[in-house]
């Protein structure tokens, strides 16, 4: 595992104006040292660090989505999801998420700035 660097500023910076989470298809072993092996996610997600393991599913299963949301306490249609994978972009949507599917950093800008989340850009 290698943090991006670009991206943890990219959540720096929208942690200061919106809620974040990470949904990972990780076991809940990952989780559970996380801080271990991507130190840098901690200080910015908090305890907002999601494995599909612990929801009895996985991305792209719609159930995963929402069940997540569900423990984040929110509404479908006030997420952005972003993940690299085109399946579990479409799962996202399947399950009523705005999604994004990651192809670069600055496209990922772009999709930010397009949502009017990401200040400055």
């Amino acid at each position: 595992m290698q943090p991006d660097h670009a991206m943890l500023e990219i959540a720096r910076r929208l942690r200061k104006t919106v809620d974040i989470a990470v949904l990972t298809n990780n076991t809940t072993l990952v989780a559970d040292h996380i801080d271990t092996l991507l130190p840098d996610l901690r200080p910015l997600f908090g305890s907002r660090i999601y494995t599909s393991a612990q929801f009895k599913t996985a991305k792209p299963d719609p159930r995963c989505y929402r069940r997540c949301l569900a423990e984040l306490d929110v509404m479908p249609q006030t997420v952005l999801f972003v993940d690299d994978l085109p399946a579990n972009v479409a799962g996202a949507r399947e399950a009523g998420l705005f999604a994004h599917h990651h192809t670069s950093v600055e496209a990922f800008r772009q999709a930010l700035s397009a949502h009017g989340v990401l200040q400055g850009e």
